[in-house]
Protein backbone atom coordinates (compact mmCIF):
# COMPACT_ATOMS: atom_id res chain seq x y z
CA UNK A 1 0.00 0.00 0.00
CA UNK A 2 1.65 3.49 -1.14
CA UNK A 3 0.28 6.12 1.73
CA UNK A 4 -1.05 9.51 0.26
CA UNK A 5 0.81 12.68 0.98
CA UNK A 6 -0.87 13.15 4.03
CA UNK A 7 0.65 9.79 5.31
CA UNK A 8 -2.24 7.60 5.22
CA UNK A 9 -4.39 5.27 2.56
CA UNK A 10 -7.87 4.12 3.24
CA UNK A 11 -8.95 0.84 2.13
CA UNK A 12 -12.25 -0.71 1.33
CA UNK A 13 -12.30 -4.48 2.09
CA UNK A 14 -15.97 -6.40 0.50
CA UNK A 15 -16.90 -10.12 2.39
CA UNK A 16 -20.24 -9.87 0.94
CA UNK A 17 -19.43 -13.33 -0.95
CA UNK A 18 -19.28 -14.90 2.13
CA UNK A 19 -22.44 -17.54 2.63
CA UNK A 20 -23.59 -20.52 4.50
CA UNK A 21 -25.17 -23.32 2.35
CA UNK A 22 -27.62 -24.50 5.09
CA UNK A 23 -28.98 -20.90 5.14
CA UNK A 24 -32.15 -21.05 4.16
CA UNK A 25 -32.69 -17.26 2.90
CA UNK A 26 -29.95 -14.71 2.45
CA UNK A 27 -26.17 -15.27 2.82
CA UNK A 28 -26.94 -17.44 6.13
CA UNK A 29 -23.77 -14.82 7.95
CA UNK A 30 -24.80 -13.47 11.29
CA UNK A 31 -21.20 -11.82 11.85
CA UNK A 32 -17.79 -11.05 9.82
CA UNK A 33 -14.62 -10.60 12.48
CA UNK A 34 -11.68 -8.57 11.06
CA UNK A 35 -8.57 -8.73 12.74
CA UNK A 36 -5.63 -6.51 12.40
CA UNK A 37 -1.99 -7.67 13.33
CA UNK A 38 1.78 -6.44 13.09
CA UNK A 39 0.40 -2.92 12.12
CA UNK A 40 3.39 -1.08 13.55
CA UNK A 41 6.34 0.87 11.70
CA UNK A 42 9.22 -0.62 10.63
CA UNK A 43 11.54 -1.42 13.63
CA UNK A 44 8.89 -0.77 16.45
CA UNK A 45 8.36 -4.09 18.39
CA UNK A 46 5.64 -2.40 21.03
CA UNK A 47 2.58 -3.61 19.07
CA UNK A 48 0.50 -5.91 20.47
CA UNK A 49 0.60 -9.47 19.33
CA UNK A 50 -3.18 -10.24 19.38
CA UNK A 51 -3.62 -7.48 17.08
CA UNK A 52 -7.03 -5.45 16.84
CA UNK A 53 -10.26 -6.81 16.14
CA UNK A 54 -13.30 -5.49 14.52
CA UNK A 55 -16.59 -7.02 14.47
CA UNK A 56 -19.41 -6.27 12.05
CA UNK A 57 -22.85 -7.63 12.05
CA UNK A 58 -25.13 -8.72 8.93
CA UNK A 59 -25.98 -5.44 8.36
CA UNK A 60 -22.68 -4.56 7.23
CA UNK A 61 -22.89 -7.34 4.23
CA UNK A 62 -19.39 -7.98 4.41
CA UNK A 63 -18.44 -4.01 4.03
CA UNK A 64 -15.13 -2.93 6.28
CA UNK A 65 -12.89 -0.29 5.32
CA UNK A 66 -9.43 0.52 7.08
CA UNK A 67 -7.06 3.15 7.12
CA UNK A 68 -3.45 2.44 7.01
CA UNK A 69 -1.03 5.06 8.89
CA UNK A 70 2.54 3.06 9.39
CA UNK A 71 5.15 2.08 7.40
CA UNK A 72 6.26 -0.73 7.27
CA UNK A 73 9.65 -0.76 5.19
CA UNK A 74 13.31 0.54 6.50
CA UNK A 75 14.61 4.20 4.66
CA UNK A 76 16.34 2.18 1.96
CA UNK A 77 13.45 0.27 0.84
CA UNK A 78 15.47 -3.34 0.80
CA UNK A 79 13.25 -5.23 4.06
CA UNK A 80 10.40 -4.77 5.53
CA UNK A 81 7.74 -6.14 7.77
CA UNK A 82 4.23 -7.03 6.73
CA UNK A 83 0.73 -6.32 8.12
CA UNK A 84 -1.72 -9.42 8.49
CA UNK A 85 -5.52 -9.53 8.07
CA UNK A 86 -7.85 -12.25 9.40
CA UNK A 87 -11.04 -12.75 8.18
CA UNK A 88 -13.86 -14.92 9.84
CA UNK A 89 -17.52 -15.26 9.39
CA UNK A 90 -20.01 -16.66 11.82
CA UNK A 91 -23.62 -18.13 11.04
CA UNK A 92 -26.52 -17.60 12.65
CA UNK A 93 -25.80 -21.19 14.61
CA UNK A 94 -22.52 -19.72 15.97
CA UNK A 95 -20.63 -21.71 13.17
CA UNK A 96 -17.27 -20.16 12.40
CA UNK A 97 -15.28 -20.32 8.78
CA UNK A 98 -11.30 -20.70 8.68
CA UNK A 99 -9.27 -17.77 8.66
CA UNK A 100 -9.37 -15.85 5.26
CA UNK A 101 -5.96 -14.33 5.65
CA UNK A 102 -3.95 -11.13 3.64
CA UNK A 103 -0.42 -9.74 3.80
CA UNK A 104 0.30 -5.81 3.41
CA UNK A 105 3.45 -3.47 3.27
CA UNK A 106 2.94 -0.21 3.37
CA UNK A 107 4.96 2.02 2.02
CA UNK A 108 5.27 6.14 1.83
CA UNK A 109 4.37 8.60 -1.14
CA UNK A 110 6.17 8.31 -3.98
CA UNK A 111 8.06 5.31 -2.60
CA UNK A 112 8.95 2.99 -6.12
CA UNK A 113 7.41 4.95 -8.35
CA UNK A 114 10.21 6.16 -10.50
CA UNK A 115 9.97 9.24 -12.97
CA UNK A 116 8.93 8.34 -16.72
CA UNK A 117 11.79 8.41 -18.68
CA UNK A 118 10.77 9.33 -22.40
CA UNK A 119 12.51 9.60 -25.43
CA UNK A 120 11.17 11.34 -28.61
CA UNK A 121 12.13 11.18 -32.09
CA UNK A 122 15.75 13.59 -31.98
CA UNK A 123 15.88 13.24 -36.00
CA UNK A 124 13.08 15.76 -36.29
CA UNK A 125 14.08 18.44 -33.82
CA UNK A 126 15.59 21.63 -36.40
CA UNK A 127 14.58 19.71 -39.65
CA UNK A 128 13.11 21.78 -42.12
CA UNK A 129 9.55 20.68 -42.50
CA UNK A 130 7.38 21.49 -45.67
CA UNK A 131 4.35 18.81 -45.68
CA UNK A 132 0.61 19.43 -44.41
CA UNK A 133 1.20 17.40 -41.27
CA UNK A 134 3.81 16.21 -38.66
CA UNK A 135 3.86 13.06 -36.83
CA UNK A 136 6.34 13.10 -33.71
CA UNK A 137 7.05 9.31 -32.72
CA UNK A 138 8.24 8.27 -28.94
CA UNK A 139 9.28 5.07 -26.74
CA UNK A 140 8.54 5.19 -22.83
CA UNK A 141 11.87 3.68 -21.82
CA UNK A 142 10.91 3.58 -17.69
CA UNK A 143 9.33 4.42 -15.02
CA UNK A 144 5.71 3.26 -16.25
CA UNK A 145 4.98 1.26 -13.40
CA UNK A 146 1.54 0.74 -13.90
CA UNK A 147 1.83 1.29 -18.01
CA UNK A 148 -0.38 4.53 -17.92
CA UNK A 149 2.22 7.08 -19.24
CA UNK A 150 0.81 9.52 -21.32
CA UNK A 151 2.02 12.20 -23.42
CA UNK A 152 0.63 15.10 -25.58
CA UNK A 153 1.51 17.79 -27.49
CA UNK A 154 0.92 20.91 -29.17
CA UNK A 155 2.17 24.65 -30.48
CA UNK A 156 1.59 25.99 -27.23
CA UNK A 157 2.46 25.26 -24.02
CA UNK A 158 -0.58 27.03 -22.68
CA UNK A 159 -2.88 24.70 -24.13
CA UNK A 160 -1.86 21.74 -21.70
CA UNK A 161 -3.75 23.92 -19.49
CA UNK A 162 -7.36 24.43 -20.88
CA UNK A 163 -10.29 21.73 -20.41
CA UNK A 164 -11.23 18.82 -21.72
CA UNK A 165 -13.85 20.52 -24.10
CA UNK A 166 -11.16 22.93 -25.56
CA UNK A 167 -8.23 20.21 -26.19
CA UNK A 168 -10.91 18.45 -27.86
CA UNK A 169 -11.57 21.77 -30.36
CA UNK A 170 -8.15 22.16 -30.55
CA UNK A 171 -7.85 18.69 -31.38
CA UNK A 172 -9.86 18.68 -34.23
CA UNK A 173 -7.94 21.42 -36.08
CA UNK A 174 -4.62 18.99 -35.73
CA UNK A 175 -3.21 21.62 -32.85
CA UNK A 176 -3.39 19.03 -30.01
CA UNK A 177 -2.62 15.38 -29.54
CA UNK A 178 -2.51 12.97 -26.88
CA UNK A 179 -1.38 9.62 -26.40
CA UNK A 180 -2.96 6.42 -25.03
CA UNK A 181 -2.10 4.82 -21.88
CA UNK A 182 2.18 3.57 -22.87
CA UNK A 183 3.83 1.28 -20.60
CA UNK A 184 7.67 0.91 -20.31
CA UNK A 185 9.68 0.02 -23.92
CA UNK A 186 6.21 0.77 -25.61
CA UNK A 187 5.99 3.55 -28.39
CA UNK A 188 4.00 6.60 -29.40
CA UNK A 189 2.91 8.36 -32.40
CA UNK A 190 1.47 12.49 -31.77
CA UNK A 191 0.22 14.34 -35.00
CA UNK A 192 -0.71 18.10 -35.73
CA UNK A 193 -1.32 19.84 -38.66
CA UNK A 194 1.02 22.51 -40.11
CA UNK A 195 -1.48 23.98 -43.01
CA UNK A 196 -2.24 27.02 -41.24
CA UNK A 197 0.87 28.12 -40.16
CA UNK A 198 3.19 28.72 -43.46
CA UNK A 199 3.49 32.43 -44.13
CA UNK A 200 5.12 34.17 -46.92
CA UNK A 201 8.44 33.80 -44.47
CA UNK A 202 10.45 31.14 -43.77
CA UNK A 203 10.32 30.46 -39.39
CA UNK A 204 10.58 28.84 -36.72
CA UNK A 205 8.09 26.57 -35.03
CA UNK A 206 8.16 24.91 -31.56
CA UNK A 207 5.87 21.79 -30.33
CA UNK A 208 5.38 21.44 -26.95
CA UNK A 209 5.20 18.09 -25.05
CA UNK A 210 3.97 17.71 -21.81
CA UNK A 211 4.79 14.19 -20.13
CA UNK A 212 3.11 12.71 -17.02
CA UNK A 213 1.89 9.83 -15.43
CA UNK A 214 -1.42 8.61 -13.96
CA UNK A 215 -4.72 10.36 -14.61
CA UNK A 216 -3.69 12.03 -11.39
CA UNK A 217 -0.51 13.46 -13.51
CA UNK A 218 1.97 12.58 -11.78
CA UNK A 219 5.57 13.24 -12.51
CA UNK A 220 4.91 15.94 -15.34
CA UNK A 221 7.84 16.98 -17.52
CA UNK A 222 7.65 20.18 -20.38
CA UNK A 223 9.90 19.59 -23.30
CA UNK A 224 9.63 21.22 -26.89
CA UNK A 225 11.29 20.80 -30.12
CA UNK A 226 12.18 22.83 -32.80
CA UNK A 227 10.89 22.57 -36.55
CA UNK A 228 11.56 24.92 -39.74
CA UNK A 229 9.07 26.12 -42.10
CA UNK A 230 9.90 27.33 -45.09
CA UNK A 231 8.11 30.35 -46.98
CA UNK A 232 4.78 29.23 -48.80
CA UNK A 233 5.70 25.83 -47.80
CA UNK A 234 8.79 25.03 -49.94
CA UNK A 235 7.88 27.22 -52.66
CA UNK A 236 11.39 29.42 -51.40
CA UNK A 237 13.37 31.37 -53.69
CA UNK A 238 16.99 31.22 -54.00
CA UNK A 239 18.93 34.16 -52.10
CA UNK A 240 20.08 36.07 -55.36
CA UNK A 241 16.19 36.51 -56.71
CA UNK A 242 15.37 38.32 -52.62
CA UNK A 243 18.27 40.07 -52.66
CA UNK A 244 17.16 41.63 -56.41
CA UNK A 245 14.40 42.36 -54.56
CA UNK A 246 11.97 39.96 -55.18
CA UNK A 247 9.71 38.67 -52.30
CA UNK A 248 6.84 36.32 -51.53
CA UNK A 249 3.21 37.67 -51.71
CA UNK A 250 0.59 35.90 -48.77
CA UNK A 251 -2.88 36.77 -50.96
CA UNK A 252 -6.20 36.83 -48.98
CA UNK A 253 -6.97 33.48 -49.65
CA UNK A 254 -3.52 32.06 -48.09
CA UNK A 255 -1.98 31.52 -51.73
CA UNK A 256 1.36 32.49 -52.32
CA UNK A 257 2.46 34.59 -55.11
CA UNK A 258 6.12 35.47 -56.07
CA UNK A 259 6.84 39.18 -57.03
CA UNK A 260 10.38 39.83 -58.57
CA UNK A 261 12.44 40.34 -61.66
CA UNK A 262 13.37 36.73 -61.35
CA UNK A 263 10.92 34.47 -62.81
CA UNK A 264 9.80 30.59 -62.57
CA UNK A 265 9.80 28.62 -65.02
CA UNK A 266 9.33 24.64 -65.71
CA UNK A 267 9.97 24.23 -61.76
CA UNK A 268 13.22 26.64 -62.21
CA UNK A 269 14.60 29.79 -61.02
CA UNK A 270 15.17 32.24 -64.00
CA UNK A 271 17.34 35.74 -63.37
CA UNK A 272 16.52 38.37 -65.91
CA UNK A 273 18.36 39.00 -69.12
CA UNK A 274 21.16 41.53 -68.27
CA UNK A 275 23.05 43.62 -70.51
CA UNK A 276 26.47 44.49 -70.13
CA UNK A 277 28.82 48.10 -70.06
CA UNK A 278 29.72 47.52 -73.24
CA UNK A 279 26.99 46.93 -74.93
CA UNK A 280 24.89 49.63 -72.40
CA UNK A 281 27.57 51.85 -74.02
CA UNK A 282 27.77 50.57 -77.55
CA UNK A 283 23.64 50.64 -77.33
CA UNK A 284 23.68 54.63 -76.48
CA UNK A 285 26.33 55.61 -78.96
CA UNK A 286 23.98 54.19 -81.84
CA UNK A 287 21.06 55.88 -80.08
CA UNK A 288 22.72 58.98 -80.00
CA UNK A 289 24.29 58.46 -83.54
CA UNK A 290 20.68 57.73 -85.29
CA UNK A 291 18.99 60.62 -83.02
CA UNK A 292 21.77 63.10 -84.95
CA UNK A 293 21.35 61.57 -88.26
CA UNK A 294 17.75 61.82 -88.08
CA UNK A 295 17.75 65.50 -86.84
CA UNK A 296 20.25 66.35 -89.92
CA UNK A 297 17.83 64.56 -92.32
CA UNK A 298 15.15 66.45 -90.77
CA UNK A 299 16.67 69.63 -91.52
CA UNK A 300 17.85 68.85 -94.91
CA UNK A 301 14.12 68.03 -95.49
CA UNK A 302 12.73 71.36 -93.61
CA UNK A 303 15.17 73.36 -95.72
CA UNK A 304 13.96 71.24 -99.25
CA UNK A 305 10.80 72.10 -98.81
CA UNK A 306 11.37 76.03 -98.51
CA UNK A 307 13.42 76.45 -101.16
CA UNK A 308 11.16 74.28 -103.36
CA UNK A 309 8.42 76.63 -102.44
CA UNK A 310 9.72 79.30 -104.18
CA UNK A 311 8.57 77.88 -107.52
CA UNK A 312 9.68 78.87 -110.78
CA UNK A 313 10.42 82.86 -109.39
CA UNK A 314 13.33 81.38 -107.30
CA UNK A 315 15.19 78.87 -109.70
CA UNK A 316 18.96 78.77 -108.93
CA UNK A 317 18.51 81.98 -107.21
CA UNK A 318 17.83 80.03 -103.69
CA UNK A 319 21.04 78.73 -102.90
CA UNK A 320 22.38 82.12 -104.00
CA UNK A 321 20.15 83.86 -101.52
CA UNK A 322 20.74 82.01 -98.63
CA UNK A 323 24.70 82.10 -99.74
CA UNK A 324 24.03 86.34 -99.49
CA UNK A 325 21.77 85.66 -96.20
CA UNK A 326 24.84 83.41 -94.66
CA UNK A 327 27.73 86.62 -96.00
CA UNK A 328 25.17 89.20 -94.19
CA UNK A 329 23.57 90.69 -97.27
CA UNK A 330 19.88 92.18 -96.11
CA UNK A 331 18.36 94.36 -94.07
CA UNK A 332 17.97 91.57 -91.02
CA UNK A 333 22.26 91.78 -90.90
CA UNK A 334 20.77 87.70 -90.00
CA UNK A 335 24.01 84.96 -89.47
CA UNK A 336 22.07 82.29 -90.81
CA UNK A 337 24.79 79.79 -89.53
CA UNK A 338 24.58 80.86 -86.33
CA UNK A 339 20.61 80.78 -86.47
CA UNK A 340 20.71 77.34 -87.40
CA UNK A 341 23.22 76.82 -84.93
CA UNK A 342 20.47 77.76 -81.83
CA UNK A 343 17.72 76.12 -84.14
CA UNK A 344 19.89 72.41 -83.53
CA UNK A 345 20.28 73.15 -79.79
CA UNK A 346 17.16 74.19 -79.15
CA UNK A 347 16.00 70.34 -80.89
CA UNK A 348 18.40 68.83 -78.19
CA UNK A 349 21.36 68.21 -79.70
CA UNK A 350 25.15 69.63 -78.32
CA UNK A 351 26.66 72.51 -79.03
CA UNK A 352 29.67 70.98 -80.70
CA UNK A 353 27.59 68.75 -82.95
CA UNK A 354 25.20 71.78 -83.79
CA UNK A 355 27.73 73.94 -84.76
CA UNK A 356 29.37 71.44 -87.31
CA UNK A 357 26.70 70.59 -89.00
CA UNK A 358 25.06 74.38 -89.19
CA UNK A 359 28.62 75.22 -90.74
CA UNK A 360 28.46 72.23 -93.46
CA UNK A 361 25.36 73.66 -94.41
CA UNK A 362 26.81 77.15 -94.67
CA UNK A 363 29.40 75.76 -96.69
CA UNK A 364 27.59 73.89 -99.04
CA UNK A 365 25.27 77.12 -99.41
CA UNK A 366 28.35 79.10 -100.11
CA UNK A 367 30.08 77.08 -102.43
CA UNK A 368 26.91 77.16 -104.64
CA UNK A 369 26.47 80.67 -104.58
CA UNK A 370 30.32 81.27 -105.13
CA UNK A 371 30.17 82.63 -108.30
CA UNK A 372 27.62 85.25 -107.40
CA UNK A 373 29.26 86.00 -104.10
CA UNK A 374 30.30 89.57 -104.63
CA UNK A 375 27.84 90.76 -106.32
CA UNK A 376 25.96 93.97 -104.82
CA UNK A 377 22.85 92.66 -102.73
CA UNK A 378 19.74 94.52 -104.36
CA UNK A 379 17.55 96.81 -101.96
CA UNK A 380 14.89 94.50 -99.91
CA UNK A 381 11.65 95.96 -99.66
CA UNK A 382 10.90 96.49 -95.50
CA UNK A 383 7.42 96.02 -96.64
CA UNK A 384 7.90 92.69 -98.79
CA UNK A 385 10.09 91.53 -95.80
CA UNK A 386 7.45 92.48 -93.00
CA UNK A 387 5.21 90.53 -95.41
CA UNK A 388 7.37 87.50 -95.83
CA UNK A 389 7.91 87.59 -92.26
CA UNK A 390 4.61 87.33 -90.59
CA UNK A 391 3.74 84.63 -93.21
CA UNK A 392 6.55 82.39 -91.37
CA UNK A 393 5.50 82.92 -88.08
CA UNK A 394 2.05 82.33 -88.86
CA UNK A 395 3.21 78.75 -90.02
CA UNK A 396 4.85 78.31 -86.75
CA UNK A 397 8.31 78.61 -87.81
CA UNK A 398 10.38 80.44 -84.68
CA UNK A 399 11.06 83.95 -84.93
CA UNK A 400 14.77 83.28 -85.74
CA UNK A 401 14.20 81.20 -88.65
CA UNK A 402 11.28 83.09 -90.05
CA UNK A 403 13.36 86.23 -90.08
CA UNK A 404 16.03 84.12 -91.90
CA UNK A 405 13.24 83.02 -94.68
CA UNK A 406 11.66 86.31 -94.91
CA UNK A 407 15.33 87.62 -95.48
CA UNK A 408 15.83 85.32 -97.87
CA UNK A 409 12.64 85.55 -100.12
CA UNK A 410 12.78 89.21 -99.94
CA UNK A 411 16.21 89.60 -101.61
CA UNK A 412 14.45 86.87 -104.11
CA UNK A 413 11.77 89.35 -105.11
CA UNK A 414 13.98 92.56 -105.14
CA UNK A 415 16.02 90.76 -107.46
CA UNK A 416 13.41 89.90 -109.60
CA UNK A 417 12.52 93.32 -110.15
CA UNK A 418 16.07 94.78 -111.33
Amino acid sequence: MILDEDGEVTIHFDASNSTDLDALEGSGIETYEWKVLFDAPYGDDSFSLDGHTFEQTSASDGAWAYTFRNQTVDPSGTTENQIRIELIVYDKAGKFSEKYRMYFVVVPDGFGDEEPVVQLDASINASRIDSNTITISGTVLSGAENGDVYVEAAFLESAFDVSAVDKYNLGLVGEWDKSNKTGDAQTFDLTLSLEDLYTNKSQSQRIFFKIYEGDDERWITIKWIEIQLPACQGFEAPAEAIAAGGEFIMEADGECQWSGAWTRSNGEWVEPAQTSDTDGAKSSLDSTTIGLAVGALVIIILLTLVFLRKGSAGGDDTIKDFAASSAGYGNAQLDATEQYVQQLIAQGYPEDTARTYAQQYAAQAAGAAAPVAAAAAPAVDDAVYQQYYQQFVGQGYDEATAATYAQQYAVQYAQSQQ
